[in-house]
């Protein structure tokens, strides 16, 4: 092909060597060229070698990730926990929710007695701390939808995997929940007057904690294959 002067732009150059520039005009086919070529030859031959002497049983234990697993779940789940605490609106929003409702239903169930009609309304009393649940699940499903447009982005990278993300966003959950749990049995349980028994109260705080972990990972459930807020939110109702 003709020689390159040093103020030329090699990709216009080549692409005019090959007739694919404006102004290229080709002599010459140069995969044939190419294929009869010394380097060519000297290529395949290489390549050849290298095909003999490869061992068809060795195993490839390679990895798409430079981090083992409990590597990149340390990692996010220390990241999870920053973006977790960087995000104030969406932990007052649950931390007003399970004051108002416990304030609420205290209150409306005021000091409750050992009668026939009390009883009904002990049963009443707990009942109305299950509507927690929906408000719960609506304040989770955004939460978890922005971490995942992240993690999408960093998944397709190969920063790390999906299971590292799925458990930090439901181990980070945990702290928060055990509070809100104690905050919500101080607001209801004593002025709803339900039995001041140590068993009695560490069995509805250990019984209500454990709900709060089903709401909030069933709303992230709920949100993993929904594409939309507005779409888990449609489809919210069929699993409450």
């Amino acid at each position: 092909g003709p020689k390159c002067s040093p103020q030329a732009n090699p990709a216009e150059y080549i692409l005019e060597c090959v007739g694919a520039g404006t102004a290229g005009k080709a002599t010459k086919d140069w995969s044939e060229v190419w294929a009869a070529s010394d380097e060519a030859k000297a290529l395949d031959a290489e390549l050849e070698e290298i095909h003999q002497s490869i061992d068809p049983n060795k195993k490839n234990h390679s990895t798409p990730y430079s981090l083992s697993f409990a590597q990149q779940f340390w990692l996010v789940y220390k990241r999870m926990n920053v973006s977790w605490w960087r995000c104030p609106t969406y932990n007052m929003g649950r931390l007003f929710n399970v004051c108002f409702i416990g304030l609420i239903s205290g209150f409306s169930f005021w000091k409750l007695g050992n009668t026939p009609a009390d009883m009904q309304n002990r049963m009443f009393s707990v009942f109305t701390t299950l509507l927690m649940s929906n408000a719960l699940i609506i304040l989770a499903q955004p939460r978890f939808m922005q971490e995942r447009m992240w993690f999408r982005r960093e998944y397709a990278s190969k920063y790390y995997g999906w299971a590292p993300f799925a458990l930090s966003c439901i181990l980070v959950e945990i702290p928060y929940l055990i509070v809100f749990s104690a905050i919500f049995l101080f607001c209801f349980y004593w002025t709803a007057g339900l039995q001041n028994i140590s068993d009695r109260v560490g069995f509805f705080y250990i019984h209500f904690t454990v709900f709060l972990f089903y709401s909030v990972s069933l709303g992230f459930m709920i949100a993993a294959f929904s594409a939309t807020p507005p779409m888990a939110a449609v489809i919210n109702p069929f699993f409450t």
